[in-house]
């Protein structure tokens, strides 16, 4: 359903704007893209994060990333036949300057001729046998390419029975070819943990005007949110000794034992987006966890050291979606704004944990993309 809020906040968060209202909808027009096809291969994927990049070939291109992956068809009855889930898969689609999608949504797995199996697009390096990648956030600069994927391992739980190992840096660096599975992918490094403190690394935005890349991640067991930034200029060399953390005396300070990060929020949802919006000129992240909330929720800010907002729901997800588990992976996809100053188009996944329901219910298990129109009051 559609949900129309007021947001009031003090001058001193909006600038010259004291109120802002927000109106979420189903972005009716945007979901045949990610619909599940009679012929597949793709028939459902979460995470879904998405960034452009363009390159003079391909300038309107913009790149997905999905995490477990159905690989299989529909039937004649509109139910999946899952044939294989491969760890990950990324899609690819052309975005016009106005946000109209030109193309299809194209996936894109990697076969596995030893075994014969399709398995997922970014693979571990082969001391990590029994270790697989969930691509979680990217950015793109010069030209190059960098996934930062959660790298997860087994875990005895029966609810979520896996684990984060460490958050790697995939780098690809030749996106010419106009078949992705041509790209080569080489593995860069792991972004160290701060204290065993931070992680993981799940919302990533390169600021243009500090020449610095920002990271938001988990600090440590108290739910809270922190930050830590690099140089731009240090990011082709994957130089994370340079990176900086914001201390609890909001200062930007290297990692030491003694470093005591700065929580800007709590909770902080680790499938989420961070982004600059232009029209509203703040920063922002994207909640979506309906083990605490029905709503796709947003938290704003001036400057990525705060004050943030408190979190404001934009759209009620409906109980059709709700009632059958729960949904996740708040993300924002200003590739398909239009114009991007006055709106936001976000996604969110919903998943559940009976197999049954995975299998009849195709509407779940893909994004679920909303229209939320921003205006000044």
């Amino acid at each position: 359903g559609m949900l129309l809020l007021l947001l009031l906040l003090s001058r001193a968060a909006v600038g010259a704007r004291s109120s802002v209202a927000f109106h979420g909808s189903p972005a009716t027009d945007l979901q045949p893209a990610f619909a599940t096809q009679p012929d597949g291969p793709y028939i459902g994927g979460d995470i879904a994060t998405s960034i452009a990049i363009s390159t003079a070939a391909h300038p309107h291109r913009v790149l997905w990333l999905f995490g477990d992956t159905f690989f299989g068809k529909m039937s004649a009855g509109g139910s999946r036949e899952i044939q294989a889930m491969p760890r990950n898969s990324i899609g690819l689609i052309d975005v016009l300057p106005n946000g109209t999608i030109a193309s299809p949504l194209a996936h894109y797995l990697r076969v596995d001729t030893a075994h014969a199996q399709h398995v997922g697009f970014f693979t571990p390096p082969d001391q990590y046998p029994d270790q697989w990648y969930w691509p979680t956030s990217a950015c793109f600069s010069d030209g190059v390419l960098y996934v930062f994927a959660w790298r997860m391992g087994p875990k005895s739980d029966p609810l979520f029975p896996f684990q984060t190992m460490a958050v790697d840096v995939l780098v690809l660096s030749n996106l010419s070819d106009p078949d992705p599975r041509a790209w080569p992918v080489r593995n860069g490094a792991s972004v160290p943990f701060v204290n065993n403190s931070f992680n993981p690394i799940s919302s990533i935005a390169i600021d243009p005007d500090s020449k610095h890349v920002y990271f938001l991640g988990l600090f440590g067991s108290s739910n809270a949110a922190m930050a830590a930034r690099m140089p731009l200029s240090q990011l082709a060399a994957l130089d994370f000794a340079s990176m900086e953390y914001l201390s609890a005396a909001g200062q930007w300070a290297p990692a030491s034992p003694a470093l005591m990060p700065k929580a800007l929020f709590a909770p902080y949802i680790t499938e989420s987006t961070l982004q600059y919006h232009p029209g509203l000129k703040m920063w922002f992240t994207v909640i979506v966890n309906t083990f605490l909330s029905s709503s796709v929720a947003i938290r704003m800010a001036p400057a990525i050291e705060g004050p943030w907002s408190d979190a404001t729901p934009v759209y009620t997800i409906p109980t059709e979606f709700t009632s059958i588990g729960f949904c996740y992976a708040g993300k924002s996809h200003p590739e398909l704004t239009s114009p991007p100053t006055a709106e936001m188009i976000l996604t969110f996944m919903c998943n559940t944990p009976k197999v049954e329901q995975l299998v009849d219910r195709p509407d779940i298990y893909v994004p679920r993309a909303i229209r939320v129109n921003i205006s000044a009051m």
